[in-house]
């Protein structure tokens, strides 16, 4: 009669469970880089998209060539571009310090040009650089806080 006899093996209790973690964690940490990321270019494409459509609200504002209604002219632009950047991200810009629009400059009428700058500090709700940083025993500082800035030139309509 044949015996079965038993295997020694290397006993492994855990490594499972080990393994299966730190896949997890390496998983979850890839998904939040790759949100972040795409959080991130969503709203850097939609600042790029209010400047430029500043610009061309700017291009065909009259009142912006007066000096006396010049300040009007302004404020509706940056009106413009707060509403854009409202209803496409849900960030609120203010007017005044967010919102530049220069112009109509140049000498030659036709020639003449306006400018219109969005800035923001972006603080990405996604902290995985921030939490990365923190997990592998840096500083506390904030990794997610990016500056936005775009810029959009068009040629003035008189």
């Amino acid at each position: 009669m044949l015996r079965k006899t038993k295997r020694s093996t290397p006993k492994q209790s855990g490594q499972a469970a080990i393994e299966l973690v730190m896949s997890l964690l390496l998983f979850v940490m890839m998904v939040g880089t790759l949100l972040s990321l795409s959080l991130y270019m969503y709203v850097h494409h939609s600042f790029l998209t209010a400047a430029k459509e500043g610009a061309r609200a700017a291009a065909v504002e009259a009142s912006l060539a007066n000096a006396g209604t010049r300040q009007t002219g302004v404020n509706n632009v940056a009106d413009t571009v707060v509403d854009f950047v409202s209803g496409s991200t849900g960030i609120t810009l203010n007017r005044n310090s967010n919102v530049t629009v220069t112009g109509p400059t140049g000498a030659t009428v036709g020639d003449r040009t306006v400018t219109v700058t969005v800035n923001y500090a972006f603080d990405n709700p996604i902290q995985i650089r921030t939490f990365m940083n923190r997990l592998s025993g840096g500083s506390a500082e904030d990794l997610d806080k990016l500056t936005i800035s775009h810029t959009a030139t068009m040629r003035y309509e008189e």
